[in-house]
């Protein structure tokens, strides 16, 4: 086992070592960094993928080896991820996890062991890739950094690229974790934040966000009207329909981000260019 202290606090070598892993450190700071690290120290034949929040159920290490030998054809696999809240929850919590389970990063693709689908994937904190499947690792620029505000997309490169390249994967029913929610993930300010870095993520390959043809002047109107829209919605409305729209209010917010920061790069380059 190999866990990647990545700026972590200096007990959490202690700790790992003392559970008999091998720690190694990397000084990049990101999600990214740290898993071509992880890729780069070991040696087996697929890497499983865990976050440090998460408890596997027993059994799930020999779940995921059965399933490589019996399923040589699959080059990825993923299992359940059951969110386990470990203080009282908003009343508004059971809504958010149908409405937007990724917050969470709940997964459930059902009950029985299958060949995943186009489109199916794993999620990052329960899941084993093969090593072939994994030459150019993740892609630095994408995933969580506390530099870059993004939020992922280095996941979705990886998994975009292995099916065109005709790679499928397996869902593997019974190798299933409970993920820790601690309270500091219950409240709006967290969905926000989550959601203004997963639309910079999405710009950031390319994609789209409600408001991204629109001027300056207009995308700030439209951010004070959902503003309006949401508190609106929040006293009369159902949970469901209202943190919808604090879901679109903080992506058009992450739009405004994302301008931000290509206006601040450019002025920085036109800076550079007029001292040089």
């Amino acid at each position: 086992m190999v866990v990647v202290s990545n700026d972590c606090r200096r007990k959490t070598r202690r700790i790992a070592e003392a559970a008999g892993a091998r720690v190694i450190d990397e000084p990049r700071i990101g999600l990214s960094f740290a898993r071509n690290t992880a890729i780069a120290h070991t040696r087996g034949e697929a890497i499983l993928f865990l976050d440090d929040d998460v408890t596997p159920d027993i059994g799930l290490l020999k779940s995921y080896a059965e399933a490589l030998k019996d399923s040589p054809e699959a080059q990825f696999f993923g299992g359940p991820i059951r969110a386990e809240f470990t203080s009282r929850t908003p009343t508004w919590v059971e809504s958010a996890r149908r409405v937007m389970p990724s917050i969470w990063s709940i997964r459930d693709l059902g009950e029985l062991t299958r060949a995943l689908q186009p489109g199916e994937r794993p999620f990052g904190a329960n899941m084993l890739i093969r090593r072939t499947a994994l030459k150019g690792g993740f892609r630095t620029d994408l995933g969580r950094s506390g530099e870059t505000g993004l939020g992922s997309g280095e996941e979705t490169v990886l998994f975009d690229e292995l099916e065109r390249g005709g790679a499928r994967g397996r869902w593997i029913a019974d190798a299933g974790v409970n993920h820790r929610i601690g309270s500091n993930r219950l409240t709006l300010g967290y969905i926000g934040r989550y959601h203004r870095a997963q639309a910079m993520s999405r710009l950031h390959l390319g994609g789209r966000v409600l408001g991204d043809q629109d001027s300056l002047l207009r995308l700030n109107a439209r951010i004070v009207h959902m503003s309006l829209a949401f508190l609106i919605t929040r006293t009369f409305r159902n949970p469901e329909r209202w943190l919808d729209t604090w879901r679109l209010l903080n992506e058009m917010a992450g739009l405004w981000l994302w301008r931000y920061k290509l206006r601040k790069k450019k002025g920085d380059r036109k800076c550079q260019t007029d001292q040089g």
